[in-house]
């Protein structure tokens, strides 16, 4: 971070002072006017998200400033230690700004890295990355007075996948997370998975789809899933739902999901619901007052064995 020295006044000129103002005063929370009526405040460090300049003219400096609500300039300035001034300034505001540029790369990071980019939240996203560019665009910026010196590289490898668009994005996501979780990709299974399958845990976009012939492992990409979305904490056991065609495709499921989670490390504080679409179905119902009964011989294996046996004798 940049020393210099504060400088906590500027002065109006001869004909800044003939319009009645004094100086320009910088305060712990903001800039105020000083004039012969008396002082007022001008701007809020807390409301400006715009380093303010200053230009050099005939008749004094001018001193532009942004705020939340408004673009103020303000003329006829002494040009003594103007310069000083602006950077008494923008020292101040990098000191105030600095949270809010940290909680947008948060912000970017958690929709984009730490969950896959879905098509949803576009938008946000690039409202996020627009905010960020236009600090990294901005001239005016005096990077040095932050005292994360990390803040201006991170921005720019957000600005480095300009124009936001999702397949970009999702791109950015699977590059960065196959290196990060290569070594479950390669233990949650007997063998390491393979690239295809990798990607099919990464990928969770609003809608997906995984085509697949028998035996590429599909039952090892939803097992590697289940727990990978837990191992992250991007949702609890209680949050994911495992749905198989039949009881032996589900139980095979439960089995290998606990013994992964086991040989992984992984704690399951309550298994995943894993279930069957009809399953599944008769649930919803049941938690809804519905009756769910259809026949005696769908209770009773037995009774269908001799209701059948009679049929056919018959």
């Amino acid at each position: 971070m940049k020393d210099i020295t504060t400088v906590e006044q500027l002065n109006f000129n001869f004909i800044g002072k003939v319009f009645g103002k004094k100086a320009i005063l910088l305060t712990e929370l903001g800039l105020s006017l000083d004039t012969k009526k008396g002082a007022k405040e001008l701007a809020s460090f807390s409301q400006i998200k715009r380093f303010p300049y200053i230009e050099e003219g005939f008749f004094g400096a001018t001193l532009f400033i942004h705020n939340s609500q408004s673009f103020e300039e303000y003329k006829f300035l002494s040009k003594t230690n103007f310069i000083a001034f602006l950077e008494s300034i923008n020292r101040k505001i990098a000191h105030s700004l600095q949270p809010y540029l940290i909680s947008l790369i948060e912000e970017f990071n958690i929709q984009v890295l730490s969950n896959y980019p879905r098509d949803s939240k576009l938008d946000q996203i690039k409202l996020v990355a627009n905010e960020l560019a236009t600090y990294y665009e901005d001239d005016n910026v005096p990077w040095d007075y932050f005292s994360d010196s990390k803040l201006y590289k991170e921005i720019g490898k957000i600005y480095s996948l300009y124009p936001i668009k999702q397949e970009a994005l999702g791109a950015y996501h699977e590059r960065i997370n196959l290196e990060l979780r290569k070594s479950f990709f390669d233990s949650v299974e007997s063998n390491p998975l393979t690239d295809e399958q990798r990607l099919g845990v990464l990928r969770s976009n609003d809608k997906n789809m995984v085509l697949a012939a028998a035996g590429t492992g599909k039952t090892s990409v939803m097992v590697a899933k289940a727990l990978d979305l837990i191992d992250r904490g991007l949702a609890t056991p209680q949050e994911i739902l495992v749905l198989a065609y039949n009881k032996s495709a589900a139980a095979e499921l439960k089995k290998r999901l606990a013994d992964k989670a086991q040989n992984s490390g992984i704690v399951l504080t309550e298994p995943p619901q894993i279930s069957t679409f009809h399953a599944l179905g008769r649930k919803i119902l049941g938690d809804s007052g519905i009756s769910t009964y259809m026949s005696v011989f769908t209770e009773d294996s037995l009774k269908l064995g001799v209701w059948v046996t009679e049929w056919l004798i018959e």
